[in-house]
């Protein structure tokens, strides 16, 4: 979509569209499991899957990278960045346990 701070004219798909294309390449279930990964995180993890197809979304969660510190722009526009759960440690571990082939 496009909020107050998308440029101009623009309009980005909903991530769902990126999860849905690769739920479908990956021959997952239609449907996912909710895990809880701290106070204001929920992954959806796509079941009986070739691969693993995963989503963790942040409540309320801003443009920004989850655990990083807030940027200067960010805290100036009042962007929230999460500190409960850490972005970076969730990606590494998921590609170091789905190595690629």
């Amino acid at each position: 979509g496009s909020g107050a701070m998308t440029g101009a004219g623009l309009s980005y798909p909903p991530v769902q569209n990126g999860i849905d294309l690769w739920q479908m390449k990956n021959s997952c279930a239609s449907t996912a499991t909710i895990t809880s990964a701290g106070p204001e995180t929920k992954c959806s993890n796509y079941d009986l899957c070739e691969q693993d197809v995963k989503l963790c979304l942040v409540e309320k969660g801003g443009h920004a990278w989850p655990g990083q510190e807030p940027l200067p722009w960010q805290i100036r526009n009042n962007v929230y960045v999460t500190q409960t759960f850490d972005a970076t440690t969730e990606v590494l571990n998921f590609f170091n346990s789905h190595p690629k082939n």
